[in-house]
């Protein structure tokens, strides 16, 4: 599967970044799957270790589950 995803805002005071998720060619936009995270837990050496952690840690999974509640709610 693959997935796209939106850095909307980095929030200095809680070293966060708001990011939105989607599947590359989903129905809906990009607009419809946010979430927060804590750059902690990211690999902020390069470009490509950034992209890597973010998608692995948390792109994947979160397109993943609600790709799967939206299937059960079409049905």
């Amino acid at each position: 599967m693959k997935s796209i995803f939106k850095i909307e805002e980095y929030l200095p005071d809680t070293n966060q970044i708001i990011v939105r998720f989607s599947r590359l060619h989903a129905p809906q936009p990009i607009e419809s799957y946010t979430m927060a995270i804590n750059c902690e837990h990211l690999d902020l050496y390069d470009c490509d270790s950034f992209v890597s952690s973010l998608m692995m840690k948390y792109g994947d999974r979160y397109v993943k589950e609600y790709e799967e509640k939206e299937h059960l709610k079409n049905n």
